[in-house]
């Protein structure tokens, strides 16, 4: 199903945990914010971090972004709009990770190796940038109009969610990270030489990015669209919607099966065809994905976040976050709180 966001990929404000007050805690991230305005042109300083940013804009419409530098703070970059007609863009973190705050109270966590394919029309784009980490970020944009007359009418159908003629889009959509996108991106910061053709060679490497981002996006949402005609799809887009709901209570796999109708064999079956992982590895990488969001966040206790990603042991939360990254939530909340 074309355009359909993986529930692992996007958080809402209605998600987030309040305190014991049932209020929301400030972010250590909201004391350092500095609006970032992209201009054509090399090095730019980037506000509020060490390092620079690229803007380069080729003949064909298609616009390069590059990007590398420090972050010793937490801090909040706003990034207006481009200014002009609409665009699409295909973007991904080679180092660091960040959360992308969307117009539409939507909060994308951006890790490193991860690749999307965004459209957003309206003000109101942030970047929270955790500190002491090394940032390297590359996105290629193009205008709707100059995309939308490269691609037959068949491509552009399945790209309608960024295509859209009307205004105030806001869709971005996670795309697999391929070898090649990797390797193609990470080869845009090798080409620094001065040269006659260096310009040539970047716009060449930055269109086959988002060409290959767009297949991505493409083949994936095809491969939705003919499973769509097995009811038993639907019900594991009804059961996805469930754990995503349900994050703070007991889920089991039997249980999860039995209310979409099938048996928990075919459940696990249809996760490894959709998500690459069994219905229970997927239960723990969400609460686990989420429990991240939630420390990054600098709000709330590793107490709280347990408790809304279905622990009710402390100690037993601990123990399974530290497999999953390596480390501890309280080591966290004392990176990300000052």
């Amino acid at each position: 199903m074309p355009g359909r966001r993986k529930p692992e990929e996007v958080l809402l404000a209605e998600d987030m945990p309040r305190d014991e007050a049932g209020q929301d805690r400030p972010s250590a991230h909201a004391d350092n914010v500095h609006t970032f305005r992209l201009r054509e042109g090399e090095l730019n300083p980037v506000p509020g971090v060490r390092g620079q940013f690229s803007t380069m804009t080729f003949d064909n419409g298609l616009t390069l972004h590059l990007g590398e530098f420090e972050v010793e703070n937490d801090c909040i970059l706003d990034v207006p709009p481009r200014s002009g007609e609409p665009w699409v863009g295909g973007s991904i973190h080679i180092l660091g990770n960040s959360v992308m705050r969307l117009p539409d109270g939507r909060c994308v966590p951006r890790y490193e190796q991860h690749t999307v394919l965004n459209r957003i029309d309206m003000p109101g784009t942030a970047f929270l940038l955790d500190g002491g980490q090394t940032v390297r970020h590359m996105s290629a944009v193009i205008p709707v109009k100059a995309l939308k007359d490269m691609l037959d009418e068949e491509t552009a159908g399945g790209l309608a969610p960024f295509l859209d003629p009307q205004g105030d889009v806001c869709a971005v959509e996670t795309v697999p990270t391929t070898g090649r996108i990797r390797s193609l991106a990470t080869s845009l910061f090798s080409e620094r030489s001065p040269g006659p053709g260096r310009r040539l060679r970047l716009q060449g490497i930055a269109s086959l990015v988002l060409a290959e981002v767009i297949d991505g996006y493409s083949q994936a949402s095809s491969a939705r669209a003919l499973d769509a005609a097995d009811w038993q799809y639907l019900g594991l887009e009804g059961t996805i919607r469930r754990i995503r709901e349900g994050l703070g209570t007991p889920l089991s796999v039997e249980q999860l099966a039995a209310e979409a109708g099938m048996s928990a064999h075919r459940l696990n079956r249809l996760f490894l065809q959709e998500t690459g992982r069994n219905c229970a590895d997927y239960i723990r990488g969400e609460r686990m994905t989420r429990a991240q969001s939630f420390l990054l966040s600098g709000r709330f206790t590793v107490k709280e976040v347990a408790a809304s990603v279905g622990f009710n042991h402390v100690s037993n939360f601990t123990r399974a976050y530290r497999e999953r990254f390596g480390e501890t939530p309280s080591r966290v909340i004392r990176r990300v709180r000052p």
